[in-house]
């Protein structure tokens, strides 16, 4: 029996009316009644009542409903599995990142995968470490570019490629009286007002756990969902912050005239950073996310040069 009778039997159920039917799915009504009337034949039974103006479902067209629902997903369910598989196989990867890729030369590496394969492309979507992370987890990303504090354990069922190390700097207004500092130490910002990124984000919890270590909980004004609506909020001395070394570069393609005017200080006790490539180890990837893999190992391993952060 064909599988594409199954929704039509649904749809006319659902109408009970074959002009109807035949409009919604795009079939002349003679096809319809055909397709029908084959099911009929092939099943024994009689699935409509066909004695008024209206189909009605008899005894057995009811009993039929919850396996055609159940046949018509299925069917769903594996064309869009193998319609993904089939673009996998043509080189599609969807990778997540932090914000920044410029900053941090995530889009070279990017780059490099495209030139190294025909017709593949990357599906890139920007999110916060911990959402990318269960993204990964849970299969709806080939991999991801994260940022976690530098003692953080890799999660279970997790390979990670070391990519760069970095520090957080406290960010000020350039009239601020502590930009004229060298070095900060952190409980000299027991009185300042923060400006920080959502709760859910590595910044925010190393932010929060740094100051509370050193001795004071911060005091935030404003919450922000992206760096440089921190920055610029910094910039109009609305607050200060702490944020990576990579997200306060320039980017390369960007006019140094063009930054938001402001001031990064080190400070003590550090606070630093692991940036890296994560993906399942517990999960065969497909061919294109393990070529994405071995291009990103391979890219980092002939060293990268990242101006002002270490490798």
């Amino acid at each position: 029996m064909n599988i594409n009778y199954f929704r039509e039997f649904l749809v006319l159920a659902d109408c009970s009316n074959y002009m109807e039917a035949a409009d919604r799915l795009f079939i002349n009504q003679s096809n319809l009644s055909k397709h029908i009337i084959s099911m009929e034949k092939e099943l024994g039974v009689q699935l409509f009542d066909r004695t008024s103006r209206k189909v009605v479902l008899t005894r057995f067209g009811n009993l039929m409903i919850p396996y055609a629902q159940a046949i018509s997903s299925a069917q769903v369910d594996y064309e869009s599995a193998i319609n993904n598989e089939r673009e996998a196989m043509r080189g599609r990867v969807t990778v997540g990142t932090i914000s920044g890729i410029s900053q941090y030369h995530i889009s070279e590496i990017l780059q490099a995968y495209e030139e190294s394969v025909k017709n593949g492309y990357i599906r890139l979507l920007e999110n916060d470490t911990k959402d990318m992370i269960l993204q990964v987890r849970q299969g709806k990303y080939d991999a991801a570019f994260a940022m976690l504090p530098d003692d953080t354990p890799i999660p279970d069922g997790m390979e990670y490629i070391p990519y760069l190390r970095d520090t957080l700097l406290a960010i000020f207004p350039v009239d601020h009286p502590l930009a004229a500092q060298e070095i900060i130490h952190l409980n000299q910002l027991k009185d300042e007002t923060f400006i920080l990124m959502t709760e859910d984000t590595p910044l925010y919890t190393m932010t929060v756990n740094a100051c509370k270590s050193a001795g004071f909980s911060p005091k935030i004004s404003y919450i922000c969902q992206r760096i440089d609506s921190v920055l610029d909020l910094v910039t109009k001395g609305m607050g200060i912050s702490l944020l990576t070394r990579g997200h306060t570069l320039t980017p390369p393609d960007c006019d140094p005239l063009d930054t938001p005017a402001f001031v990064t200080r080190p400070i003590t006790p550090a606070i630093n950073t692991k940036l890296g490539l994560y993906y399942r180890s517990d999960y065969e990837l497909t061919p294109a996310a393990r070529h994405f893999v071995k291009c990103v190992r391979e890219t980092i391993e002939a060293g990268m040069k990242v101006p002002e952060l270490e490798r």
